[in-house]
């Protein structure tokens, strides 16, 4: 029914530090390689199923974990099975800033972990702990080539009890030259059976933390049992990931500006290389992720834009100075350039190869509309600044409302989001009426806003920062919600091809590191340690 999993840096506990079920059993790890159990008394259940219930944390799956570099990783696993609901995994940090739910969710999961200290006395129908007796036991098998092994005892001397042999038993979970690694479920009395001939051979089992046996297997070879009893749910079984947590799922490439060196570099989440790729700030990438805008400054100082080929690593001057920043077009073709680095700018339109080079208006901040043919931009005519229209084919401007940071949104008719002038609040305005919808109700101005993908209905998302958190608002008239994130965010978010995490730049103290959170608010990771990072572009899929 619910388990609770403590486990420091990245270890995972062989079992669950408390396990609940429907009949009021608790099973717990008691000393090393041995696990007990207890049992509430009716009251006691139904007590414990109401905190859980009412605290509304545990209502969706979730995975919640942060990383530091060289600090590593506290985490609380709760698996929950409650009436008409799926099983939900949560996750939480100790070792991190956290907003209120995850601190409520931090200390739930203390709670959970600790039975014994955490629910009264008068929750338990005994006092003291009874030994678990299993009906099944997990058995794995490592056999290893190691250079000069030397066991007093071989496999080979062992009076084998069962028909399935020694070095077949279970599934292939890894397999590299000199080394197989087994996994088998076997009945308790097979694993006894197993024992008693290690016994009658002189072997004596070891517990850490669970009963394990090494022998020797030929020349230059051994030979390792381990037995873990299976919870009544059959936890562990052999289906838990052999190679760590499963929560370690970000993947992709993201470039990022090392303020230090000025250089901008390519890290890739799944081998951990971090490259530099170039010289160069404000990095854009292509729709597709196989180029990157980038400026530039020349020795004189004045900036240009330059593309980066990063397949090839041909690089090319694209506009000349100035330059301070560029957008790609939907389909790759062109980009937006904004070319002043006084007040707002100056939006120009040039293709992909350097051709059509045109101004198009005074102001900044552009974004393209789902089909090119559009982009939003923010223009100071007066006092303030007003979120504007341009038609590339005509040169038309409209303009639409006081606000900043437009972004489009993905809809069959498409509008403009943007942050309101004054209230700083999240809005939609419709191209065509020039009706504004307010969308959010922040205690702190929202910034940066920008359409992202995501995994959830309808595809799509916006996210901005507001109060130095990610902020995501999956549904137009839903609720936005707020990020955790060990550190304060200053930039825009930028989003994994899939839209399930996002990259930014945080600061904590003095120092800027690259962290990538998840979208649906449960972890977050810092990727550097105080290397003064100034922006981060995830690399769409290629």
């Amino acid at each position: 029914m619910l388990r609770v999993d403590v486990s420091g840096d990245v270890d995972v506990g062989v079992w669950p530090d408390a396990s609940y079920y429907d009949d009021g059993t608790v099973i717990t790890p008691g000393d090393v390689g041995e696990v007990v159990v207890r049992r509430l008394t009716a009251s006691g259940l139904a007590e414990l199923l109401r905190t859980v219930e009412i605290s509304g944390l545990l209502d969706r799956p979730r995975q919640f974990v942060a990383l530091l570099p060289g600090a590593g990783l506290n985490s609380y696993t709760v698996d929950v099975v409650l009436p008409g609901r799926a099983p939900v995994r949560a996750m939480a940090a100790v070792n991190a800033e956290v907003t209120d739910d995850a601190a409520r969710f931090v200390q739930l999961a203390h709670d959970l972990a600790d039975p014994v200290g955490s629910l009264p006395a008068a929750s338990w129908a005994d006092v003291d702990p009874e030994p678990f007796v299993p009906t099944q036991v997990r058995v794995g098998t490592v056999i290893e080539e190691v250079a000069g092994a030397s066991y007093p005892v071989d496999i080979a001397d062992i009076d084998w009890p069962l028909a399935q042999p020694f070095d077949g038993l279970g599934d292939v979970l890894d397999e590299v030259p000199g080394y197989t690694k087994r996994c088998a479920v076997l009945a308790v009395a097979d694993v006894d059976a197993i024992r008693a001939a290690f016994a009658d051979s002189g072997v004596s089992p070891e517990r850490d933390p669970v009963q394990s046996t090494t022998l020797g297997f030929g020349s230059g070879r051994t030979i390792r049992f381990e037995f873990v009893d299976l919870l009544p749910d059959g936890v562990p079984g052999c289906d838990v990931p052999p190679d760590g947590p499963p929560w370690w799922a970000a993947s992709g490439e993201i470039a990022y500006v090392e303020g230090r060196s000025g250089a901008l570099r390519l890290l890739n989440l799944s081998d951990g290389t971090d490259e530099r790729l170039a010289e160069g700030e404000g990095p854009a990438w292509a729709p597709n992720g196989d180029r990157i805008a980038l400026i530039r400054p020349k020795s004189d100082g004045l900036p240009e834009l330059w593309l980066l080929d990063v397949v090839s690593g041909q690089e090319r001057r694209l506009v000349e100075e100035p330059a301070v920043g560029a957008v790609w077009s939907p389909t790759g073709d062109a980009l937006a350039v904004n070319r002043s680095p006084i007040d707002l700018g100056d939006t120009w339109y040039v293709g992909a190869d350097g051709t059509g080079l045109r101004q198009l208006a005074d102001g900044g901040d552009a974004t393209w509309s789902p089909d090119g043919r559009l982009l939003a931009i923010v223009t100071a005519p007066g006092a303030a600044p007003i979120v504007t229209l341009v038609d590339l084919a005509t040169g038309r401007l409209t303009e639409l409302a006081e606000g900043t940071s437009p972004a489009w949104t993905d809809e069959a008719r498409p509008r403009v989001a943007f942050v309101q002038w004054g209230s700083g609040q999240v809005a939609l305005v419709d191209p065509v009426t020039r009706v504004v919808v307010h969308l959010t109700a922040l205690e702190a101005p929202a910034a940066y806003l920008v359409r992202v993908p995501s995994p959830n209905p309808p595809g799509w998302a916006l996210a901005f920062v507001s109060g130095g958190k990610p902020w995501v608002l999956d549904e137009i008239d839903g609720v936005a919600r707020p990020l955790s994130v060990g550190a304060i965010v200053d930039g825009a978010l930028s989003a994994s091809p899939d839209g399930t995490w996002f990259a930014v730049v945080g600061r904590d103290g003095d120092a800027s590191d690259l962290y990538v959170v998840r979208a649906d608010g449960d972890g977050w990771f810092r990727l550097t340690e105080a290397v003064d990072v100034r922006e981060a572009a995830w690399r769409p899929s290629l």
